[in-house]
Parts: structure tokens; sequence; C-alpha cells
């Protein structure tokens, strides 16, 4: 069965004048209840639709330029930098400050206060008075700081522990040895952006601005983090000369490190247009890709392979799920071979590509392959990074004048699988979501031993989904739905989450979430897949680590100025 075709898609479709066809491309994507289970989600790997690939191909195609202006970097580790960022007619700046190296490692959580690294990202000239003054504001105050409504984005970083004990030991360290398999300099501890701290809403930017896009401003920050840990090694290097510094290939494997927790899992169920957006936009662009009649050029499959050789750096360290970590890297080497194979015979199609895979590898190991096709497609990647605000931008608003016995029939054909879960028995309904009054933070716990379910918080869809059909089938046919949720206000909620599955599909994860066999990781891995980071880690079962822009190549649009000031 095909998938069902987003609301406003075919406009968008019509403005690309493509020669393949719009229901051809939507019958060659997997059918909604595939795509949105559970089991599916935490396979999906980041694709050339990713947020964080998307934004990198923003920066190539636009010729952003971002350039090293200052830096003072003591002995300490404390100090300052500055990068001055312009796109077009815009002009922003970027400024990290520095913290003394602490004791130990810090965990990045957002119950931390202190962090290595802190910036803020403005719009705007150089303004020494205003960097001094936002600089006293994040390190005093951190979560409890504002800022102008010029500022885009607060961010928060700390250092990888052990690479900097090492660079600090005073032995002899070849820094293309230690990071030749990638890795990462800094860790991500977070982009506040949005309204929050008082920064600028990124949504009311003017619609050409280079950032209005749904998490441009959460990658940018993740990516300036990037750039400012090379500048940090550069500046031990050329201070230690027993330290070999990075070649450009080893700065190319490189990216940023990033982890996320259980709070993630809530997102992904409270914000359902987001999720609509990335699940369909991904599937939209595998396939885009299939459908295309002509053999993939060696210059697609030389883009696949490297995709393919990104993956294989990070599977050793795959969670034991289809299969084990060792058996991933051999699937992919084989999966690489077959590109190579399929090189060197030309004349192959991306879908002939899949069939030769399908029987060889597993499906956590073909949907590297499928991922690794996007990047191969400019045009559907172009028309599938479109989709995404298309799909954001629905609202969810109820339907007050459907009549009921409309809304049930709905219901029962396009929510059977929540409505044929079983949530009768203990291990059901095992688990409860709740804010942590003291970390300020998603926590699960146990619901018949653990306190807090008198404040738990909404996760739980298949619950919600048949407390709402039973509703409907004990109102009257001819009443409409505007009635029925007068009476019952607390239906509200998920009377708008149906409604807007019937402007887009996938909408929903197809799964019980309050399950005690749910792995909260599962589905964190498919979020920061299309966040568009690689070399996933299960920490544990609901903490996953991974890094971001690792094979992303390094630009030479640096250059540190002499010093001016001096912030102190």
């Amino acid at each position: 069965m095909a998938m069902k075709c987003p609301v406003g898609l075919a406009a968008l479709w019509g403005r690309y004048g493509s020669q393949l066809s719009l229901s051809e491309v939507l019958g060659a994507m997997r059918d909604e209840e595939d795509v949105m289970s559970i089991s599916s989600l935490r396979r999906i790997r980041a694709s050339s639709v990713s947020f964080g690939e998307s934004l990198h191909r923003r920066i190539a195609q636009d010729n952003w330029s971002i350039r090293e202006i200052h830096r003072r970097i003591e002995v300490d580790l404390s100090g300052e930098m500055i990068f001055e960022i312009r796109i077009r007619e815009h002009q922003l700046h970027f400024v990290v400050y520095a913290n003394a190296d602490g004791p130990g490692p810090r965990d990045g959580r957002l119950r931390d206060n202190g962090f290595d690294l802190q910036g803020v990202l403005y719009e705007g000239a150089l303004d020494w008075d205003r960097i001094r003054r936002e600089g006293d504001e994040i390190r005093e105050k951190v979560w409890g700081g504002r800022t102008a409504n010029n500022t885009l984005a607060w961010t928060f970083a700390n250092r990888s522990s052990k690479l900097f004990q090492d660079l600090r030991s005073g032995a002899a360290l070849d820094l293309n040895e230690r990071l030749n398999g990638g890795g990462y300099i800094l860790r991500n501890s977070g982009a506040y952006a949005n309204g929050r701290h008082g920064s600028h809403a990124w949504v009311t930017l003017p619609e050409d601005h280079p950032l209005k896009y749904p998490y441009r401003m959460d990658m940018f920050c993740l990516y300036l983090w990037r750039l400012t840990g090379f500048a940090l090694i550069d500046d031990f290097c050329a201070k230690n000369p027993r330290i070999t510094p990075m070649s450009e290939v080893t700065k190319s494997r490189v990216g940023v490190g990033n982890s996320s927790g259980i709070g993630t899992v809530a997102t992904l169920v409270r914000w359902p247009s987001v999720l609509a957006a990335t699940a369909f936009a991904r599937e939209f662009a595998v396939a885009h890709a299939l459908v295309k009649q002509r053999a993939l050029r060696r210059k697609d499959l030389d883009v696949i392979t490297e995709r393919l050789d990104i993956a294989i750096q990070g599977a050793e360290f795959a969670a034991d799920r289809d299969v084990s970590g060792l058996q991933l890297v051999d699937e992919l080497q084989t999966l690489r071979q077959i590109c190579v194979q399929a090189r060197a015979d030309s004349g192959v199609s991306a879908k002939a590509l899949i069939a030769s895979a399908e029987s060889a590898v597993s499906r956590e190991a073909l949907e590297e392959l499928r991922s690794a096709l996007t990047f191969a497609d400019e045009e559907g990647a172009a028309i599938a990074e479109q989709i995404i605000p298309l799909l954001i931008g629905f609202d969810r608003a109820t339907a007050p004048e459907r009549l009921i016995g409309e809304e049930l029939v709905y219901l029962t054909d396009e929510f059977g699988w929540a409505l044929n879960i079983d949530l009768t028995t203990e291990a059901s309904t095992h688990y409860f979501w709740y804010k942590s009054e003291q970390n300020g933070e998603n926590r699960r716990g146990e619901r018949r031993t653990d306190e807090g379910v008198d404040r738990e918080t909404f996760v739980n869809m298949p619950g919600a989904v048949q407390e709402y059909a039973a509703a409907l089938a004990e109102a009257p046919d001819d009443w409409t739905l505007g009635r029925l949720l007068l009476a019952r206000p607390e239906l509200s909620m998920v009377a708008a989450r149906v409604n807007l599955s019937r402007a887009t599909p996938c909408t929903t994860i197809h799964g019980n979430i309050i399950h005690q066999d749910f792995r909260p990781a599962d589905l964190i891995r498919y979020f920061l897949s299309i966040l568009g980071l690689t070399h996933l880690t299960d920490n544990s079962i609901q903490w996953v680590t991974g890094i971001g822009f690792s094979g992303v190549p390094v630009t030479s649009d640096s250059a540190v100025e002499p010093e001016v000031e001096v912030l102190v």
C-alpha cells in the first residue's frame, strides 16, 4: 500500500518539475506501519536530509565564511575565542568563553552549572562591551542568565577529558595516530535558542535568513564547537612541539561529541509534527533514489562508499541488536564490496543495488545502505529538505464539526495498531515518565515501586487512543466531535493528534513505550540519526552517545588576527 501523501506535498513537488512521478515515489516508500515501528525507527541512520547534513550542504552551497578572528588561551585552558561568520548580507559572531580545566570530567547535564566552554552566537558587528557583559552573564548565572534579542543561541560544551589529559601530560603525542579512526575533541552540552534565555526565536527570523530552518540553529552551534575544538588543538600544537598536529585528513574524520537521554523519547512522542516530518522525509528521499531508472554513476557509488566507510568506523561499538557490532562491521564491508563491484560493472541502478544487498546482510546494515543512497541523489535530497518545514508547520487542531461516527471509523482504520495493544497487564504499564524536580530532566520510573506516579507526564499514546475510542463509542453517532469535547475536554489533545494524522502520515510511534521491555535507547538512536550523528553507542539502555559532522571536510577559511583586546 502506498504511503499517504501529506497535504501540500503535490504543490511542492510541482515546483521542482521532476521527471519522476510523485505517485511512483510514494508507491516505493515502505508502508507507515513498517516505518513507524520501534524496531524500524531504531535502525534508521543519518541520511542526506538529517539536520546536520542539510546544514553542511547549505554552508557549501551558499559559501558561508567562518573565520577565527581572536584567540587567547592560557596555560590553564581559560580564555576566549571569537569567530566571525558572514553569510550573504548577514554578519554573525560566535564568542567562546573557555574556563580553566577542572578536576575531572563534566557530565554536561541540565543539573550542571559548570562547563568547560560556554558559547554565544549573536547577529551583528563585533562589540567588545557587549561581549564582556554577555560573558559575565553566561558564566555567573548560567541557567538563570538573560541575553539580548539579537542573540541567536547560548550553547555549552566540555572537553574530552582523556584527550586533554594526554595533551597536558607533556609526553609526545601524534594526533594523527590518536584520532585516525575519528572521535571528538569537544562534547556538545546543548544549544539553548528559540526564545530561551531571551534569545531570538528562529521562527520569527526573516524568510531569507540562513538559519530559519528547523534545528539549523542547534546544528550550527554543534558545527561551531567542532571548529572550536580544532582551534584549541592548533593552539596546543603551536605551544607544544612534542605534539604532532592533525592533518586535514584526520580533521575530516574528527567530529564533535553529543549524547542524549530519555528526554528525547518524550520529545518524539509529544512533537508529532517533528516526528512526521523527519520520518516521512527520510523515507521519501530513499524512495526517490530507488525509483530513478538511470544507472548509478561512478561518482554516485564513490559517495555511497564514503558513507559506508563512516558507518564502518562506528559500527564496532554498536549495540548488539539485530547483529553484534563485529558482525555489523563485516556486513558493512560486504556492502562496500558490492558497491565497488557495481562501480566496476557499471549500469547498476539503486534499486538493483538494494536488491543484491537484501539477501546478504541484516536489516540493520541494509538501512545504512538505504541512507547512503540518499547522498547520491541531489534532487531527492533537495525536495525532502523542503518537506520537513512543510510538515513541521502543520498545526494540531480539532475538527469540532466532524461527526462522532465518522471519527470512530477513521480511528479504527488508522489506529488499529494502538487499539490492539493490551494495556491490562502489569508488564504493559510497567513504566511511567515524569519530570525530575531535582535535575529538571525527564525520568522513567517503575509504576509499582517508584514514587512520582501522581506527576506522570504524557507518553502513552496507545492508552490515549483507547480512551478516545471508548468515549467515541459511548457517544451518539449524530453528535459532533465538538459536543463530545465540551463534555470531555481532556480528550482534546488526542483528538487534535488524530486530526493531524489526516494531514500527514508518520505522526505516531507504533509501539508501547511504557512496556517493561521497551528500551529508550532504540528511539534515542533515531533522534540522534535525524540530527545527523554517526558512531552511535548505547552507553546504557537510556543513554546514547554519537558524533556529529564526522567525515565532513574542514574548510580553510580561517585566519587568526592579532589580539586586539583581552577580556578580563
